[in-house]
């Protein structure tokens, strides 16, 4: 059952990709300002539960209205599996259900976060509307895709996570920018590494994608090339707000930009998706830490990130009593 579920819902493409970075930038704002520790913990619940129905939502969406394109390439596709009332019925209760939990949570936090929660949440739901719905349907032009690719995979929440844990956004104007911009970045080289991936089946299925016009390797090989000023950007960013583990976030990031030369300087059009776990489970582990330290009360945090986002446990023990002592030995040895 629980299987079928993840299927259905697509869980395991986003769970461990897109809620780990989001959950960074709110933990990186708790660093300088725990001043709401009242609804700190409710509205730290608040944007997992809602990035979560987000990410449900917007993939069915992506689904629904890709039916035709999935089934010329033989791609499995939940929405075609449901009768086609209850197709639109179902995203009906999805959408009713994130009112629903606007509604619940204007119960336990802020006016003030309820309306940053409602204005990020809703602009993105706007952009998977128009990214994949007929006549708009931006997902058939190969730059407008892109765009839209790129600020909703991430960029949108990034900032709304950043803005619920402070309480003054005036002054961090520059950090928020740097947020866009690294999301945009991260957005971007995500977008043309999923395409590159897709393009034989894009091509038979009729999907206008940048694949479509510029050689794939090409692509690849900008793919790759974005990858040290978006982590360069990111440890920068991550310097700049937590400066007492400076050399902490330097040395991973440091570790990350030695692995991508050693891979580019043999083979440029690879794909290394591995080089995500830099902002998927290092750098918001680090900071969540670091959080904890300066913060022992707060310890609730890193209890939830280990529960939800438990991958980071198996990196940690790779890199560490696997590459000293090797595996562990079991019983039966």
């Amino acid at each position: 059952m629980r299987n079928k579920l993840s299927k259905y819902l697509r869980i395991r493409e986003w769970w461990s990709h897109i809620l780990p970075p989001i959950m960074l930038f709110y933990y990186l704002g708790l660093t300088s300002n725990t001043a709401l520790k009242e609804s700190l913990l409710p509205t730290y619940i608040s944007i997992i539960i809602m990035s979560i129905l987000i990410a449900i939502t917007g993939y069915y969406i992506n689904d629904l209205f890709d039916i035709s394109e999935d089934k010329k390439v033989n791609k499995y596709n939940f929405s075609a599996t449901i009768p086609i009332l209850f197709r639109y019925l179902f995203l009906l209760f999805l959408f009713l259900l994130c009112i629903l939990f606007n509604y619940f949570i204007s119960f336990y936090i802020s006016k003030h976060a309820l309306k940053i929660i409602q204005i990020f949440t809703g602009t993105n739901l706007f952009l998977f509307l128009i990214y994949s719905v007929p006549p708009v349907r931006l997902k058939s032009n190969k730059y407008g895709a892109l765009i839209l690719d790129a600020l909703y995979s991430g960029t949108l929440f990034y900032i709304m996570a950043f803005l619920l844990s402070v309480s003054e956004y005036k002054k961090y104007l520059f950090v928020l920018c740097l947020i866009f911009s690294w999301g945009v970045l991260k957005g971007i080289r995500n977008y043309l590494n999923h395409i590159t991936e897709n393009a034989e089946k894009d091509i038979i299925s009729g999907q206008i994608t940048l694949v479509s016009t510029i050689n794939k390797s090409r692509i690849q090989i900008f793919s790759n090339m974005i990858y040290p000023l978006e982590t360069i950007l990111l440890t920068f960013l991550l310097s700049l707000s937590a400066p007492k583990i400076i050399i902490y976030i330097l040395l991973i990031g440091t570790f990350f930009l030695i692995v991508w030369w050693q891979h580019i300087k043999t083979n440029r059009h690879i794909r290394l998706p591995f080089l995500n776990d830099l902002y998927e489970i290092w750098y918001p582990f680090l900071i969540l830490i670091f959080l904890i330290f300066s913060h022992p009360d707060l310890y609730l945090l890193l209890i939830i990130h280990t529960v939800l986002f438990s991958a980071y446990l198996n990196k940690l023990y790779y890199y560490t009593i696997f590459r000293l002592v090797g595996p562990i030995r079991t019983k039966n040895e």
